[in-house]
C-alpha cells in the first residue's frame, strides 16, 4: 500500500507542475488544465481499484477459513476490469476446491466480480443510464471517456439488466395536482433477430414539455409503461 501512495503522490505532483507550467508558457487557459487533471485522476482512480483488488485477493489467501475448503490451483491470475475510471490490471488467486471438481476466484467474488466479467457494475450502471437520452455509441464515450466502448457492449449491459416492470420505478408525488396531464401513445415495429417483427407498446404520462434546445424538447415529470403485450385486439388508433 505504502508503494501505492508514494506513486499516487508522485504521480500528482509531477502532473500538477507539467500542466501548471504548460498553462503559463503556452497560455492555456483554466478548462484545458482541468481537463488534464481528470485524466490524472481517473489514472489514480485505477491504481486504487487495482491496490484494493489484489488487496482482498492478499485477505483471502491469508483466511484459515478459506484453507479448510480450498486451496491454491494458479497464483497471480491476470486479469483487466473495464471501470468509470479506465481499464484496471491486476492479478487475483484462483482457487479450486479440495472435495468438488470446483474453481473459483474467491476474492473477485467478494468483490462483486463474476468469472467472466469484463466489466465494473458501475460502469454498465452509467452506460445504461446515458443510453437512455443517447445513441449507443456516444453513451460509452460519455460514460468512460478513456475507453474505447463499442454499440456492442453498450446493448449487452442493457440486455443483462433485463426486463424492468413498469412498477419497479418509484413514484415521487407532487404537493400540487397538475392541471393538465397528457396521455400519449405509441408503437414501433422491431425487426426480431430469429426473423419476423414484434409490436412493442409504449404509453407516456406527463404534465408538458419545456424547451430546452433550438429544437430540442423535455417532458415534464415524464413517467412510462412500455412492454409486449400479445393477444390484443387492435382498436384502431394510436
Amino acid at each position: 500500500m505504502n508503494n501505492s501512495i508514494t506513486e499516487i503522490a508522485e504521480l500528482i505532483i509531477r502532473s500538477f507542475e507539467e500542466n501548471f507550467e504548460k498553462m503559463l508558457m503556452e497560455k492555456k487557459d483554466i478548462s484545458e488544465f482541468v481537463i488534464e487533471t481528470k485524466k490524472i485522476l481517473d489514472q489514480v482512480g485505477t491504481i486504487l481499484a487495482k491496490e484494493a483488488l489484489e488487496m482482498m485477493d492478499s485477505l483471502v489467501k491469508g483466511d484459515s477459513r478459506r484453507k479448510q475448503n480450498w486451496y491454491v490451483h494458479e497464483k497471480a491470475a491476470p486479469n483487466t476490469l473495464a471501470t468509470i475510471f479506465g481499464e484496471v490490471h491486476y492479478h487475483r488467486t484462483y482457487y479450486k476446491h479440495k472435495t468438488e471438481t470446483e474453481y473459483r476466484y474467491l476474492s473477485d467474488e467478494l468483490m462483486g466480480i463474476d468469472s467472466y466479467d469484463k466489466m465494473d457494475v458501475a460502469l454498465k450502471s452509467r452506460l445504461i443510464e446515458e443510453a437512455i437520452d443517447t445513441p449507443y455509441a456516444r453513451s460509452g464515450r460519455k460514460a468512460a471517456e478513456t475507453l474505447q466502448i463499442s454499440s456492442q457492449s453498450v446493448m449487452n449491459a442493457i440486455r443483462e439488466l433485463g426486463p424492468v416492470r413498469n412498477n419497479e420505478v418509484k413514484i415521487s408525488r407532487s404537493k400540487e395536482t397538475p392541471t393538465i396531464l397528457y396521455i400519449e401513445a405509441d408503437e414501433d415495429h422491431v425487426a426480431l433477430q430469429a426473423g419476423g417483427c414484434s409490436e412493442p407498446k409504449l404509453v407516456y404520462v406527463h404534465e408538458g414539455r419545456t424547451q430546452v434546445g433550438k429544437e430540442r424538447w423535455k417532458l415534464q415529470n415524464p413517467r412510462y409503461f412500455g412492454g409486449m403485450y400479445r393477444n390484443q385486439k387492435n382498436s384502431g388508433t394510436k
